[in-house]
């Protein structure tokens, strides 16, 4: 799990190391540590065993009065057997949940808070996505089977409108890099670039692509921009689920947020959350893959251990991240491939902006713009005739070694491929 102090960010941005994690957010009142990131040194507080913990009747007192503050006066909180504070209450849907839940961990910190997803929701989002995904399968049976297509999403942005808090990258270098290779390979791009990412303009574009994809279609999804930190999901302990940054998220046209709370609540409500994209992943297609290049990625496929990285479909009841990303009937599900950039709580990293590029790992050693992983990927991807999981293999390589000597061994990036693909059939 990682660990990045103000101190350990503010060095591996002098050794010219580029984050995908949330920006400086020091101006805030309240925020203390935050930096480089989102309080990613709060990141463990999701272990199986906890020790004790001491939560005051004041800190309960000022987050029923922050909840009641933010519209939400159903909600409530209270002490489990080992002292953590865990949401009770009643919830009109999931994000209400989300809400409660950056109050919750705002204030008390996560190593105090509970994972665990409250029981009362009116409207759950994840049964309806789910039973939506079945029925599509479905329909999709039903009808004659149109011409196969190959149909690609392909995100990135380099610069947010929210520059205080959200620092730049180079996720449309990395997107561009992405549509020009599908492309080639004769992919039908849908490209949102810069200004064009926006969270209604993302959501839209899902909408006309779920309307679109055939059973017969190949299916790209590539996202390069923030991630938001994960909360927890519905099922409790390690399930979690996360967000992804847009081009208008956060603190805009001179609003400010008087502190770590508000500023927290803004960029989750401004965001698109994961379950969008998987969705949109959820229909019905000959093949669907997957690249998400944010920090804490990772978190999307937490409960995969590196054994059922491969062997998704033979483990896929030990994962509820299988189920989010391929929730489809079981003799469907064997035409899927996930990556992301990182495993769980990591940070996804590139070269610091203004130095922009470095060599590619592979002969000739042109030069790269953009993140390590993707860019490394489909370097490697060519001298691997297509193949994603072998290409996949040696980027993870790259990456992880990359990172390691960048940070001089303070910082961690491992990414994650789950897969049903049998290898060799797994080729762009």
């Amino acid at each position: 799990m990682l660990r990045c102090t103000r101190r350990q960010w503010l060095r591996a941005s002098a050794r010219g190391v580029g984050l995908r994690g949330l920006s400086s957010l020091g101006g805030l009142a309240g925020l203390g540590s935050l930096s480089g990131c989102v309080a990613p040194e709060h990141m463990h507080g999701y272990q199986a065993a906890y020790q004790g913990h001491d939560t005051s009747d004041a800190l309960l007192a000022r987050i029923r009065e922050r909840l009641l503050a933010e519209g939400l006066p159903q909600a409530e909180v209270a002490r489990d057997a080992v002292g953590r504070l865990r949401l009770t209450g009643h919830y009109a849907d999931d994000d209400e949940v989300d809400a409660a839940f950056i109050v919750l961990h705002s204030l008390a910190g996560r190593a105090a808070a509970s994972p665990f997803y409250p029981d009362n929701i009116a409207h759950k989002r994840w049964e309806q996505d789910a039973t939506l995904a079945l029925q599509a399968h479905a329909d999709a049976l039903q009808k004659a089977a149109p011409p196969a297509r190959k149909r690609a999403l392909v995100i990135g942005l380099n610069r947010f409108l929210d520059s205080a808090h959200l620092q730049p990258l180079m996720g449309e270098d990395d997107a561009r890099t992405v549509r020009d290779h599908l492309q080639a390979r004769g992919y039908e791009v849908l490209a949102l670039l810069g200004p064009q990412a926006s969270k209604r303009g993302m959501e839209a574009a899902v909408q006309t692509l779920s309307a679109q994809l055939g059973a017969n279609d190949e299916f790209f999804l590539y996202i390069s921009s923030h991630g938001a930190l994960p909360l927890p999901g519905p099922e409790g302990g390690d399930d979690r689920h996360m967000s992804i940054v847009a081009c208008d998220s956060g603190d805009i046209l001179g609003r400010r947020s008087r502190d770590a709370t508000e500023y927290l609540l803004q960029l989750q409500r401004s965001s698109v959350r994961d379950t969008v994209f998987q969705a949109l992943a959820n229909r019905p297609t000959r093949c669907t893959r997957v690249l998400i290049d944010t920090c804490y990625s990772g978190d999307m496929l937490r409960n995969l251990d590196d054994e059922t990285r491969t062997t998704a479909l033979q483990n896929e009841r030990d994962s509820v991240a299988l189920d989010r990303w391929a929730a489809m009937p079981r003799r469907l599900r064997s035409r899927c491939t996930v990556l992301t950039a990182t495993s769980p709580g990591e940070l996804a990293l590139g070269p610091a902006i203004e130095r922009g590029s470095f060599s590619s790992p592979v002969p000739p050693q042109r030069e790269l713009r953009g993140s390590f992983f993707t860019q490394a990927l489909f370097a490697y991807l060519d001298p691997n005739q297509g193949r994603v999981q072998a290409a996949f293999v040696q980027a993870q390589r790259y990456t992880a070694q990359t990172a390691q000597a960048l940070s001089q061994g303070q910082l961690h990036q491992t990414p994650r491929l789950l897969s049903t693909l049998d290898a060799e059939q797994d080729r762009l």
